[in-house]
């Protein structure tokens, strides 16, 4: 998780602090610190009022956990392949384009 990265980064391209943007969301400096360090995670309503006051999207601050979950998904998806054999794996090829063509014809 990279979310510190990114509130820090946004921090200081606004020209904040950590004390001035710990004021404007209402958290002490020592929380914004361990937030900016991935220490602490933060409440979803102080989240978005960093967002709000960062002036970023909620998806620029979680970007990396996106990326990090479609790995982590394309990861269990390819253990999951590589438990079947050969020829099993030929079936479910063939069992897929089966089921792909015959959604094709079916919106034609």
């Amino acid at each position: 998780m990279n979310i510190g990265y990114y509130i820090k980064s946004s921090r200081k391209k606004n020209k904040l602090t950590q004390e001035k943007l710990a004021e404007l969301v209402d958290l002490s400096i020592k929380h914004i610190q361990n937030v900016e360090a991935n220490k602490y995670l933060l409440s979803l309503d102080k989240f978005v009022e960093i967002c709000n006051v960062l002036n970023v999207t909620p998806n620029y601050l979680l970007q990396d956990d996106v990326e990090q979950a479609k790995e982590e998904q394309f990861a269990v998806k390819k253990a999951a392949v590589k438990k079947h054999k050969q020829r099993e794996l030929k079936i479910m090829c063939n069992l897929l384009d089966e089921i792909m063509s015959d959604g094709l014809q079916e919106d034609e």
